[in-house]
């Protein structure tokens, strides 16, 4: 075989690129090798993209959902350990860690200073191929806020102030005065934080009620009458004079002999008496039911009286012996101990005189209607201190008096109905919007210290009454319960924290539930068409305002004829009952119950919302129907007090994501 020549390297070569490029199933496989990294790592990447969106979607909504639920539980604009609590939960429900594959899962949040809850939550993703080749997973963070937004709002808030707000409800520690007072401090808090930077105005009004309302100082002079006839008196001619009795006036007694001696035993324990069925009236209380009865005797002898028995000054020594056993019990800690005071021979003695008294003045005065100027009570319309008139002879020894007007009123004319299904054009009262313009639509100041009751003892006469005797004053029954003035209210205004809690502090907690008159003027003061349509029509950058009444209570209707209230002396004024018939108690709670619900429907006209709440007691028809669209509450407690309060915040401001 011949030896075959070798051919350059070059020439070599280039068969082979011939013989490649005419083999295309050769091409196609680099080709695919070739393509095929990039196409895997395309691949990868859109996984990647696609689980880390999902997963900061994810974080996101959980981040979202947990700042709102954290803004919702702030009050007083602090970020509570609790509030924050509720937030971690809430994240931590909707995102826990390990979801998708994630690790390291973080939430923060914090407060900045318009009251807006900022959130933070981070993650570690996993990553696929990319991850690997880059070294490792990716973090992930998103951000979220949120807080509360609010319009122009208008709150007046209608609070029961009468005596059963001083009691406590069952499981409470605090009256339901105090507990209320909490729950308006935190209501005015939570819409003042809301509203905190906005461009929102929050007012805030007040109408404390029993059975009237504290609203003279902020009605116009010309509101006003120059003149009204109170259920009063006049003095008759002057004082006669008469032989005044003798006062007797007895010593100290002082041991001569015998002894006593003490010893306790224990006892059994009853419930005594008492009704609170009536203003003043007492609740029942712990007695000893087992007290033995006393078994002492007592001799007492007396001196001759010196100089005699007839002359002025006397005197005379008197001398007492005891024996056996005088019983005594008293409770303490829900225990009876009595108590025996044994008598041995015991003598002890004093002095007893009879002096000569001063005669008797004796003022002779006629009860009836009297006519009064008043004019002075109506002030200047500018200055807000206290206003008072001279009444000549009308104290108790014919003296002049000062009356004092605190504020309270009684309302303008009304009429003897009971059938409110529209309001009688001459129901003034319940007119809210009517500018006064005559005596009949003008104001009258409430003066306690003019009424008098005609008869004693609830005998009431509509006749003059002529007696020597003084007769009840309307502001001296039931240390003064029968004729109570509230607190003054307050028109809306903005009020910061420190003025609301100074404010609700001041309230006390006096005489019975007329719910008439409350919901009366809280529908009065922030009517836009009415007495106050300058300050009330609309916000200050000329936007809408929502108006809303928050009326609370803790019972139902209760009237008495025997106080002197808003439409005067009932029993013996009857300006909203038959004149002829004196008023049962039954029937003005009726009647005022009625007037109520018409004043409810007046508010609503004017496109007021009206909140009722029932507070420690049942949640009645009059106060459901009252309310607009079903707002109604009933709390048996001051924690459900609070937590109503905190809804009706809410329902008022609209909680909102701000970043």
């Amino acid at each position: 075989m011949g030896h075959r020549p070798s051919l350059p390297k070059a020439l070599a070569i280039k068969p082979f690129l011939v013989r490649l490029r005419h083999n295309v199933a050769g091409n196609i496989a680099l080709m695919a090798l070739v393509i095929s990294v990039p196409l895997m790592l395309m691949v990868d990447g859109a996984i990647d993209f696609g689980r880390v969106y999902l997963i900061k979607d994810q974080l996101q909504g959980a981040c979202d959902a947990a700042v709102l639920t954290t803004r919702k539980s702030i009050s007083q604009n602090t970020l509570t350990n609790d509030a924050m609590a509720n937030g971690q939960n809430f994240f931590a429900a909707n995102f826990a860690d390990g979801t998708y594959g994630t690790s390291n899962t973080k939430f923060q949040m914090s407060l900045d200073a318009s009251g807006a809850v900022l959130g933070t939550a981070t993650a570690t993703t996993p990553t696929g191929l990319l991850g690997s080749l880059t070294g490792g997973d990716g973090p992930l963070s998103v951000n979220c806020a949120a807080n509360m937004q609010i319009g122009h709002t208008d709150v007046m808030f209608a609070l029961d102030t009468t005596g059963s707000m001083a009691l406590a409800n069952d499981g409470d520690s605090q009256s339901r005065l105090q507990a209320m007072q909490s729950a308006v401090q935190e209501f005015t808090d939570r819409m003042n934080t809301a509203a905190n930077g906005t461009q929102a105005r929050i007012r805030f009004g007040f109408v404390p009620f029993s059975s009237n309302v504290n609203v003279g100082y902020l009605l116009k002079p010309d509101w006003l009458v120059d003149n009204w006839t109170y259920q009063s008196r006049i003095a008759k001619g002057p004082p006669t004079i008469a032989p005044g009795s003798p006062d007797k006036n007895n010593g100290d007694w002082t041991k001569i002999s015998g002894s006593i001696s003490i010893s306790y035993q224990s006892g059994s324990v009853s419930l005594s008496g008492g009704s609170t069925s009536e203003i003043g009236g007492k609740a029942p209380s712990l007695k000893c039911s087992n007290v033995p009865k006393d078994t002492d005797i007592t001799d007492t002898a007396y001196s001759d009286w010196t100089p005699s028995e007839t002359a002025l000054p006397r005197s005379r020594k008197a001398t007492r012996t005891k024996n056996g056993t005088d019983y005594s019990g008293s409770v303490k800690d829900k225990k009876c101990l009595i108590k025996a005071t044994k008598y041995n021979d015991y003598k002890e003695w004093r002095i007893e005189t009879v002096e000569k008294a001063d005669p008797n003045t004796i003022y002779t005065w006629i009860y009836r209607p009297v006519e009064y100027d008043v004019t002075s009570l109506a002030g200047d319309g500018i200055s807000q201190t206290k206003r008072s008139m001279i009444v000549p002879k009308l104290g108790d020894d014919q003296s002049d008096v000062q009356v004092t007007w605190d504020g309270c009123i009684e309302e303008r004319d009304t009429v003897q109905s009971s059938d409110f299904s529209a309001i009688p054009n001459d129901a003034y009262d319940l007119n809210i919007d009517l500018v006064p313009y005559n005596d009949e639509t003008r104001w009258r100041p409430f003066l306690p210290q003019l009424v008098y009751w005609r008869k004693d003892n609830q005998k009431w006469s509509l006749e003059d009454w002529e007696s020597t005797t003084n007769s009840t004053r309307a502001d001296e029954y039931k240390g003064g319960d029968a004729a109570v003035c509230p607190n003054p209210a307050l028109k809306l205004s903005p009020m910061s924290r420190d003025q609301v809690r100074n404010y609700i502090t001041s309230l006390e907690a006096r005489g019975t539930t007329y719910l008439d008159i409350g919901m009366i003027w809280a529908a009065r003061l922030p009517s836009p068409t009415g007495l106050f349509a300058s300050e009330n029509a609309m916000g200050p950058d000329g936007g809408p305002i929502s108006r809303n009444i928050i009326f609370m209570t803790d019972g139902g209707v209760e009237t008495h004829n025997f106080v002197y209230e808003a439409y005067g002396l009932s029993a013996l004024d009857r300006r909203r009952t038959d004149p002829n018939v004196l008023p049962l108690d039954a029937d003005q709670d009726a009647l005022v119950d009625a007037r109520f619900r018409a004043a409810c429907e007046a508010a609503k006209a004017h496109g007021i919302t009206v909140w009722t709440i029932a507070f420690g007691t049942a949640l009645t028809d009059s106060l459901k129907s009252c309310a607009t669209d079903q707002r109604y509450y009933m709390a048996a407690n001051a924690r459900e007090l609070s937590a109503t309060f905190a809804s009706i915040a809410v329902d008022n401001s609209r909680l909102r994501l701000v970043k």
